[in-house]
């Protein structure tokens, strides 16, 4: 390969390096091998797999002959019906990633010895590298979406910044089963797809951007406020207003097959709902819900507990380049902020606004790929039009970003920074540390989850 050619394949370097990167941390972990990968809230959207495929039984009913010992081993968490069937409380989108790992899984079992029933270890090995797998697919499907709009070198740059310069890091390799890397995947993919069906709208791309869609609200239901508004993309004026809807009234069958497409992402849920409970549609979080009358978006930002900004403050630098995507960019300016607001209100809404163990606040991880444009302009302008000292300066902030956000998801993994109890004295208490403070159990404050979950005012509960 010539020097010339390489120049051209910086953003596949990055791509590589990260993904040997996660591998190596992944492998280093060994979650699979003490089987701590399909615990907590994995148990839930896991459960549709080895109840249908393994227990025979979609409508859980088997769990209520052992129900405290599956509950205790963290096998299945449900909710009984009136009607004697049992129902998971999440939707099943993340199973359907989930589900070509685990038929991998079931062989290996048999063919290893191992029990096969859906928890043994190959089950937490295949689950985890699920995430692994997705986590990196969706990075390559974000290097293809954004080589349409800039350079080799500001897309690897910019891939730099997202996949170890933020929590995208973490729960590609730490929490792998979760449902966030999954929505980033999926997300990364629609934005690919959809941008090639603008150009040429064809069946097969109407249908991919239908099932996506689909599956991305199916992931988290919160997700359709981050998809359907990528519709209006183009829009930032009266006149194309005018111009977007005679694109669609013209591509009308296309853009049916994707609305067709859509439906037969979130069918087997919708038959799986009005099976087990009697409706098509079913509220399965019991009593926790939102509260929008009192948002915590600024906690949920720059709260020192899970703000974004504060754990992810690449993502902070990199709301300067909104400046660049107005001037540049202005129909994705106008949708993406739209969409950054009116996610960021529903999801800090949520009575667990800091959203229990995570790191760093984790539903905006669905929100990162949309991101990755205003980084790659503001980049782009940094290199392009700024003197060498303020490039030095970015380069130098940018890596100690990447460097930090590196560093606290280690911190993360030993507990030091606390999964749900931090402020800003824990937060001053632990910075660069490689070891717990003296006082560090006095520095926490434990979350008044008992309020929350009313929509109270949380009361202050120091440790």
């Amino acid at each position: 390969m010539s020097l010339a050619q390489l120049k051209n394949k910086y953003s596949l370097f990055a791509v590589i390096c990260m993904s040997i990167f996660f591998i190596i941390i992944v492998v280093l972990q060994k979650k699979w091998s003490h089987e701590q990968v399909i615990i907590w809230d994995t148990v839930y959207y896991y459960a549709y797999l080895p109840a249908t495929f393994i227990e025979h039984d979609y409508r859980m009913r088997f769990v209520d002959k052992d129900l405290k010992n599956y509950e205790e081993k963290m096998r299945y968490w449900t909710t009984k019906l009136p009607n004697g069937n049992r129902i998971t409380k999440t939707t099943m989108g993340v199973a359907y990633f989930y589900f070509p790992f685990f038929i991998i899984a079931h062989f290996l079992a048999q063919i290893f010895d191992y029990v096969p029933d859906g928890f043994s270890m190959p089950y937490h090995l295949c689950v985890q590298l699920s995430g692994l797998f997705f986590g990196i697919l969706g990075l390559i499907f974000l290097r293809k979406f954004l080589l349409r709009f800039f350079d080799d070198f500001i897309v690897a740059l910019t891939l730099l910044g997202i996949g170890v310069g933020t929590n995208i890091y973490y729960y590609a390799t730490h929490e792998p089963s979760m449902s966030h890397i999954y929505s980033f995947c999926a997300i990364s993919i629609f934005l690919y797809y959809y941008y090639n069906w603008i150009n040429k709208p064809e069946i097969r791309t109407s249908i991919i951007c239908g099932i996506l869609a689909g599956i991305i609200c199916l992931i988290r239901p919160i997700n359709f406020v981050l998809v359907a508004p990528l519709f209006f993309i183009g829009i930032n004026s009266k006149e194309s207003f005018q111009e977007k809807l005679n694109f669609y009234w013209t591509n009308r069958i296309y853009f049916l097959l994707i609305i067709v497409g859509g439906i037969i992402a979130v069918l087997p849920q919708l038959l799986l709902w009005k099976s087990v409970t009697g409706n098509f549609i079913y509220y399965s979080y019991n009593e926790e819900t939102f509260f929008f009358s009192n948002p915590y978006i600024l906690g949920g930002l720059i709260g020192f507990r899970k703000g974004w900004f504060i754990y992810t403050p690449i993502m902070a630098i990199a709301m300067f380049g909104f400046y660049y995507v107005y001037k540049e960019m202005r129909d994705y300016f106008f949708v993406v902020i739209f969409i950054f607001f009116i996610y960021s209100y529903i999801a800090f809404s949520w009575w667990c606004w800091w959203y229990g163990g995570s790191f760093s606040s984790r539903p905006m991880v669905e929100f990162t790929p949309l991101m990755a444009i205003p980084l790659a302009y503001l980049i782009k302008n940094i290199f392009s039009n700024y003197k060498l000292t303020y490039k030095v300066s970015f380069v130098l902030l940018f890596n100690i970003c990447i460097a930090l956000n590196i560093f606290q998801t280690w911190q993360k993994s030993k507990a030091i920074l606390h999964f749900d109890s931090m402020n800003w004295e824990a937060y001053k208490g632990i910075f660069l540390k490689t070891e717990f403070p003296a006082n560090y159990d006095q520095l926490l404050q434990t979350p008044d989850y008992e309020n929350a979950l009313k929509g109270q005012p949380e009361r202050i509960i120091k440790n």
